[in-house]
């Protein structure tokens, strides 16, 4: 009787841990980077955390030289040298041994995912990447899994004040050396049939709109705090396939406000990057395809141009973009039917968009005006003085529900609102509130909403939608801004950022 008792026990375990273990079981990605210190900064940390926040667990590998290129791991591949450091992060513990060759890391693991990147200075130098082909057919024939991925790391531009000395190959321009890594990138990856990058150029780019240019520590390795983290964020995203945007991860050296910014970063340099999101730009001007007019292009030296099936591009003749206008430039890779609208300049009729400047034009919205000028009032001498609204900073947005460019900054509004919770956010609309009130109610916003009789758009001189004011504790105007385009709204969360620290 014991004896059936017991058996009966066992089977009566065995099927509840036949039933529990696939509930309880969680997949495990495994990545290993073959990379050099900018792979360090990378992955080494924030990395796991973050994804263990969304719910996913890794096991990361990095195969470290400092300085590593293409050419040195490839060399490496062929005689197996034992200089690697091989730096191993599982459990959130950074475990490291020297001295190991490349054949040991990258048959330790069954990884799901090896990554490769070039060296820094070759960054963004194409013939650097010859041995691209090479180091991945080696890799092919050594991994344990059969079933793994490619992807390649794009790395970002160094610091303007950077003194690197393989700065000197991009004219010691940050611009200049992040246009010629997307373009690097995008050339050896499509050659080498590599369907996945990483863009941590990118997301570091797009928080130094925000930030400035203060996520480096030496002028090219990234910050210890959120320049780590922005690149971190990148990798999380790409790993898991979850946006980063809300994680609720953060190290205590990086502040809320800035962990926010460093998410949005990562997640846009995602959606830049992704396949399923090429852009059908509107603007060509300085060479370069533009989604949105850039801010310091004259309207004067723009020509509209009519293409097949009705295809519209504006074009700039003569215009010299600043630096910061053309980080804002389309890479060609995510452009569609790019010869075609490269024909379209070739074969341009000469059609002014002055003509096209009328009130009625349907293309009035695509022409995004000038940044306004900052203006400093008393703002305690008008109507809406009081403690309660003077004790954070304010931000106005004048906008119409029936305009397509106000409802496109829409996400953007909600995004200013994680980073900056605590000012206040008024959104004065030209038409009915209930209008107003069921997008907002649809799009979970969380600002208060003003119809208006016209006083507070006189009082700002309002002459189009989207206008945004922000206003600082004290009740001075900092910025006035018109229109919208993502250099523009780049420019308005800096500004807000900066009074919400102040």
């Amino acid at each position: 009787m014991m004896k059936h008792k017991c058996i009966q026990g066992f089977v009566y375990c065995f099927v509840f841990l036949l039933f529990m273990s696939p509930i309880q079981a969680k997949h495990v990605i495994k990545v290993l980077a073959i990379g050099n210190s900018f792979s360090v900064d990378a992955v080494e940390q924030n990395l796991y955390e973050l994804a263990a926040a969304a719910g996913d667990s890794l096991v990361i590998g990095n195969a470290y030289i400092g300085g590593c290129s293409i050419d040195r791991h490839w060399s490496n591949a062929q005689t197996q040298k034992a200089e690697y450091s091989y730096r191993k992060v599982i459990g959130g513990v950074l475990k490291s041994e020297e001295n190991r060759c490349l054949d040991d890391i990258v048959k330790d693991e069954p990884w799901d995912i090896v990554t490769l990147q070039q060296a820094s200075p070759l960054s963004g130098d194409y013939p650097s990447y010859v041995h691209l082909a090479d180091l991945m057919n080696y890799v092919r024939r050594t991994v344990i899994n059969p079933a793994f991925k490619f992807a390649f790391h794009m790395t970002w531009a160094y610091a303007r004040n950077a003194t690197h000395p393989g700065f000197a190959t991009y004219g010691k321009n940050q611009v200049k050396m992040y246009q010629a890594i997307l373009q690097a990138v995008h050339q050896a990856t499509a050659d080498n049939h590599i369907d996945r990058v990483i863009p941590s150029g990118i997301a570091i780019q797009r928080a130094r709109a925000v930030l400035g240019d203060t996520l480096n520590r030496d002028g090219y390795h990234l910050s210890y705090t959120v320049g780590r983290y922005t690149a971190a964020c990148t990798w999380c995203e790409f790993l898991t396939g979850k946006s980063v945007v809300g994680n609720t991860y953060r190290p205590s050296s990086v502040s809320a406000t800035d962990a926010m910014i460093a998410q949005y970063a990562a997640h846009q340099a995602m959606e830049t990057i992704s396949d399923t999101a090429l852009v059908a730009p509107k603007f060509f001007v300085d060479g370069a395809f533009y989604e949105e007019f850039p801010m310091t292009a004259e309207h004067k030296n723009s020509y509209l141009l009519s293409g097949k099936d009705g295809k519209i591009l504006f074009y700039c003749k003569n215009v010299q973009l600043t630096d910061n206008d053309k980080l804002y430039a389309i890479p060609d890779f995510k452009v569609k039917n790019i010869s075609e609208l490269l024909d379209m300049i070739h074969h341009s009729d000469g059609t002014h968009v002055s003509k096209m400047q009328d009130s009625s034009s349907q293309y009035m919205n695509l022409i995004n005006q000038k940044i306004a000028p900052f203006s400093v009032v008393d703002w305690k001498k008008e109507k809406f003085t009081n403690k309660r609204t003077l004790t954070r900073p304010l931000v106005f947005n004048f906008w119409y529900t029936g305009c397509g460019p106000c409802i496109r900054e829409m996400p953007l509004i909600s995004t200013w609102m994680d980073i900056c919770p605590d000012a206040t956010y008024l959104a004065v609309t030209w038409n009915k509130a209930n209008e107003i009130r069921n997008i907002v109610e649809r799009r979970h916003f969380r600002f208060h909403q003003i119809t208006d009789d016209h006083s507070l758009s006189k009082m700002f001189n309002v002459q189009s939608t989207p206008t945004t004011v922000l206003i600082d504790k004290q009740g001075v105007i900092r910025c006035i801004m018109e229109g919208t385009s993502q250099q523009k709204r780049d420019l308005l969360l800096a500004e807000l950022v900066k009074l919400y620290k102040e």
